[in-house]
């Protein structure tokens, strides 16, 4: 149960602690992911309240870094924290039209697999909808798509100190040979583009990937839109009344792979499930679907940020040792002038 600052200050009065006790209280509280940082939303189902004799809640507490799970009973509570970036992809789902819920890494594991929170009775479409975009906002501001934004920004710092000292170094030539001094040696200024190499097409796409079964026996459809920075699944069942969203971002897909099973049925495979069109013969459609994976999961995911450290470090370097004979030019300068 979250503990308020009104609770707090009511428990040093009564204790006669001294004026710091409080503040002390409200540090160990937040260490202990009890303060609210961002908003909480209740997600408790019908299915714990039934289990528990309507005494159990599950609570879900938004904060800067981590989402907190709390689910607490008659006679238990837990806490399970993950930061953002963990969370790995956050699914809606919508079946039989009024049944509403939500998947990540923070669900219940399962001997079927990750069971999905819906809270309520299941039909309270507008909450569910509001915690997939909280969590998706999040997700990208501090996981993966967030950590690469940064580096890409430092870069591109990076990118104009080098230009700003190119111009102090022409400058210092320049006053040099007026006064007819030679030049110390200095390195070539490094001015250039650490991203040239992962930069790709960030337009958005969108391909048909219903499968004949879904198609023929389900009366469904199943599109996948590749993003900036997300794949998006979005699966269509009985006519439009049941419906799955599934977003990951392109470094949380694990591997992609086109594999051949049968002789002629073509899949491209990753961590969004096994998509292929119609009966799985098409190849030239499939190819570059896998192709736009494959180029989209190096540049945002762990090689592009393994190049983009490397990069970095590399420019920095440079740089350091470009400002370090420029101050050795600028000595000369001292004593000339």
């Amino acid at each position: 149960v979250a503990v308020t600052r009104r609770r707090l200050a009511r428990l040093a009065g009564a204790l006669r602690a001294s004026p710091d006790a409080l503040a002390m209280a409200e540090q160990r509280a937040e260490h202990a992911g009890l303060m609210d940082d961002g908003p909480v939303y209740s997600i408790t189902d019908v299915s714990l309240l039934m289990a528990t004799c309507c005494t159990g809640s599950r609570k879900l507490h938004l904060n800067d870094e981590e989402v907190l799970l709390s689910t607490t009973t008659c006679c238990s509570s837990s806490n399970k924290r993950m930061p953002y970036g963990e969370l790995g992809y956050v699914q809606y789902q919508n079946n039989c039209i009024c049944c509403h819920a939500f998947l990540s890494n923070l669900s219940p594991s399962t001997d079927k697999g990750k069971m999905p929170f819906s809270p309520g009775c299941g039909c309270q479409g507008d909450l569910v909808k509001e915690i997939v975009k909280e969590l998706q906002t999040r997700m990208r501001n501090r996981g993966d798509t967030g950590n690469i934004h940064r580096a890409d920004d430092g870069a591109k710092i990076l990118n104009d100190i080098a230009q700003h000292a190119a111009d102090s170094s022409a400058k210092i030539d320049a006053l040099l040979a007026k006064l007819g001094v030679q030049a110390p040696p200095v390195a070539q200024a490094p001015v250039q583009d650490v991203m040239a190499d992962i930069q790709y097409d960030t337009a958005v796409k969108e391909y048909d990937v219903t499968n004949a079964c879904l198609q023929f026996c389900c009366c469904g459809s199943q599109k996948l839109t590749l993003e900036p920075e997300e794949a998006v699944v979005d699966v269509t069942c009985c006519g439009g009344c049941s419906q799955t969203t599934s977003r990951r971002p392109y470094g949380r897909l694990l591997s992609v792979s086109l594999d051949q099973s049968c002789g002629c049925c073509i899949v491209v495979s990753s961590s969004l499930g096994a998509l292929t069109k119609g009966f799985g013969c098409d190849r030239e459609y499939m190819q570059p679907i896998h192709d736009e994976l494959k180029v989209r999961m190096k540049a945002r995911g762990d090689t592009g940020n393994i190049l983009r450290q490397e990069e970095t470090l590399r420019l920095a370097k440079m740089l350091q040792d470009h400002l370090r004979d420029r101050n050795a030019a600028l000595k000369v300068l001292v004593v000339e002038a």
